[in-house]
C-alpha cells in the first residue's frame, strides 16, 4: 500500500474490512508521514466518542414517567377504563424498554470482551500509540488509576512501550503496550461501569480464543485484561 492508498483507506474505511486495516497499519509504521495522519485519526476519533457518549439515566426519570401517567390517567373521562389499562401498559413498557435500550452496559459478558480484545491486539500495530510514558495515561481521558497502581499489577520486569485509547464494542478502554523477555504483551483498562458482568476481586480469569489466551481480573474501578 503507498501513501495515496493509505489517504483513501483513512478517509474511506470499511471497519469489518480486517485484512486491508492490517496493510494499512503496516504501512503507517514505515511511513512517518502516514503514521502521523493515523494517530490524528485515533485523536479524533477519541473526541469525538467522548462529545457524543452516552450520558447516565437521571434518577428523576422513572418519577417522572409515573406521574405523567398518573396525569394521563386523571384524563381519561372519555375513554373506556379497559382501552386505557391497556394503552397505559403499553406506554409503560415501551418507556421501560427504550430506557434499557439506551443505557445499556456496552460489553454484555467476558467472551464479548474476550473476541474486543483479540480483535484490537491482532490488529492494531505499535504505530497507533500516541501515549510513550505511563504517567502520561491521563492525557487519554480521566483516569482514577496511578502508573504505580498498574505496574503492581504485573510481573517484574515488564517495560512500557505506549498507550492509545481504543474501542471495545462501544466501550472506550486504554490499551497499553508492554514488553516481557522480547515478547509483546497487551493490557487493557476497562471501566467496570461499562460491562454487563461481574468479576471477583479476588480471583484472577481465563478464557482462550484460539490459540491465544485472556487473563481478565478486576481491582478498583476497572477490569483488566492482559493478552501477548
Amino acid at each position: 500500500m503507498d501513501c495515496l492508498k493509505f489517504s483513501d483507506w483513512l478517509e474511506n474505511r470499511d471497519l469489518y474490512d480486517v485484512s486491508e486495516a492490517d496493510v494499512a497499519v503496516k504501512h503507517a509504521e514505515s511511513c512517518k508521514e502516514c503514521q502521523a495522519k493515523l494517530r490524528f485519526d485515533e485523536h479524533l476519533d477519541k473526541f469525538i466518542y467522548n462529545a457524543l457518549r452516552k450520558e447516565d439515566m437521571p434518577r428523576s426519570l422513572p418519577g417522572n414517567i409515573d406521574l405523567s401517567l398518573d396525569r394521563m390517567s386523571d384524563n381519561r373521562s372519555k375513554m373506556s377504563y379497559r382501552w386505557f389499562g391497556a394503552f397505559s401498559a403499553a406506554v409503560a413498557v415501551m418507556a421501560v424498554f427504550v430506557i434499557t435500550m439506551t443505557f445499556s452496559p456496552s460489553i454484555p459478558s467476558i467472551d464479548d470482551m474476550g473476541k474486543y480484545v483479540i480483535a484490537d491486539n491482532n490488529h492494531h500495530g505499535d504505530a497507533v500509540l500516541v501515549v510513550d510514558k505511563l504517567e502520561n495515561l491521563g492525557t487519554l481521558g480521566k483516569i482514577e488509576v496511578s502508573s504505580e497502581e498498574i505496574m503492581g499489577q504485573l510481573p517484574q520486569g515488564y517495560s512500557f512501550v505506549g498507550a492509545r485509547i481504543c474501542p471495545l464494542g462501544e466501550c472506550d478502554a486504554i490499551h497499553m503496550v508492554f514488553r516481557h523477555d522480547n515478547k509483546r504483551i497487551s493490557l487493557y483498562l476497562i471501566n467496570t461501569e461499562d460491562v454487563d458482568f461481574s468479576l471477583s476481586p479476588e480471583r484472577r480469569y481465563s478464557l482462550a480464543e484460539g490459540s491465544q489466551t485472556i487473563h481478565f481480573w478486576k481491582k478498583g474501578k476497572y477490569i483488566y485484561a492482559m493478552v501477548g
